[in-house]
C-alpha cells in the first residue's frame, strides 16, 4: 500500500506491518505506540547486531515474520 505525503495510517496491535520510503526523498516517519513503552525498544536496538535484535524483540514482544524488505 503506497500513502500520499502527509498521511496517517493506524496499525491494529498484533498485525504484520512494515515500511519502506519508495520515493527519491528522505523520508519521516513519525510513530505514536499505545500504552507507551515500545518506545523503548527503538532506542536500545539502535546499532546492535542481529542477535541481539532478536533479543530485544523478545523482550518486547515482536517478531519476524518475513524476509526483508528489497
Amino acid at each position: 500500500m503506497s500513502v500520499p505525503d502527509r498521511s496517517i495510517v493506524f496499525v491494529p496491535r498484533r498485525t504484520a506491518h512494515t515500511f519502506k520510503n519508495i520515493g527519491t526523498d528522505p523520508g519521516v516517519l513519525l510513530v505514536g505506540v499505545t500504552p507507551g513503552g515500545l518506545e523503548k525498544m527503538f532506542e536500545d536496538r539502535q546499532g546492535v547486531d542481529p542477535e541481539t535484535e532478536q533479543t530485544l524483540m523478545k523482550k518486547y514482544s515482536m517478531e519476524m515474520v518475513g524476509p526483508p524488505l528489497p
